[in-house]
């Protein structure tokens, strides 16, 4: 019995390494996708920058979201959720976060209705991410004072949109508190 066990151990080990790096493929082949193939017919859809924008970013919501189902139909994550009525009506809100995993991002953006987001230089320049986020006009996280005007002008410009904001620039650390 106690082999048998052993045996279990390895095989969910193996396939949580395999389900796990299957998903880290997946999201890089879709922000390939996304700004390869789906944001340049964004682009043809329409003349006007804001609707593309929001186009886009209703693409990658949608994208999140189905990310986040096959992570979970895997059975490598699980995740509950509070608060999710505000979350879903939050309008020309600012979302203030902690960042402890990976794809905090990827969830909240794909449970939130329409969502801007700061993203840092790494996002912006990484040639995964980078189509999706330029694309979807998320607001570079420069560190200057223009950035404070970008982000007043996106809730005041984009009615619909939140704000989301991982104020720590980076993951928090395991029982760290927000600073």
């Amino acid at each position: 019995m106690l082999k048998l066990n052993r045996i279990k151990q390895k095989a969910n080990y193996a396939w949580r390494v395999g389900a796990t790096g299957f998903s880290f493929a997946s999201f890089g082949l879709g922000g390939v996708a996304i700004g390869g193939l789906v944001a340049p017919l964004v682009k043809l859809s329409s003349s006007d920058l804001d609707v593309r924008k929001q186009r886009t970013q209703k693409v990658i919501k949608h994208s999140f979201k189905g990310f986040t189902e096959m992570m979970v139909k895997l059975g490598i994550m699980t995740y509950t959720v509070e608060g999710l009525e505000k979350l879903k009506n939050s309008q020309q809100e600012l979302v203030i976060a902690n960042h402890p995993t990976l794809i905090d991002v990827v969830v909240l953006i794909g449970l939130m209705e329409q969502a801007n987001c700061v993203v840092k230089q790494a996002l912006w320049s990484n040639p995964f991410t980078k189509g999706p986020v330029q694309s979807a006009g998320y607001i570079l996280n420069a560190g200057s004072e223009q950035f404070i005007q970008d982000c007043v002008h996106k809730l005041q410009q984009d009615h619909a949109a939140s704000l989301l904001i991982f104020p720590e620039g980076t993951r928090t650390a395991k029982g760290e508190q927000l600073n």
